[in-house]
């Protein structure tokens, strides 16, 4: 007699959807112009869990963008406003990626 024992381990789904911030000078890549100050450059990265059985996956997202403008020059002296989101926060979001 041959007995087959299926374990199965539930896992918690674990979110690693992180806030980076970077300070420095933002350099705009299709002109290569760059700010006249240093910005808090923030970003979303990370993984969020996957649902309905890993067909669709949660997008790691800020929370509360807000869009805060600055001047950007060039080394011909041309300038522009440019803008940026910055967030404080991001969040496992269940929209499409």
């Amino acid at each position: 007699l041959i007995l087959a024992v299926q374990t199965s381990i539930a896992l918690p789904l674990i979110s690693s959807c992180d806030l980076t911030v970077e300070k420095g000078f933002y350099v705009d890549p299709l002109t290569k112009c760059t700010s006249n100050r240093r910005l808090r450059i923030t970003r979303c990265s990370g993984s969020c869990p996957s649902i309905s059985n890993g067909t669709q996956t949660s997008c790691c997202k800020p929370v509360e963008p807000k869009r805060r403008f600055f001047r950007v020059t060039c080394t011909s002296g041309f300038s522009y406003r440019q803008s940026l989101d910055f967030f404080k926060q991001c969040s496992c979001s269940n929209n499409v990626c």
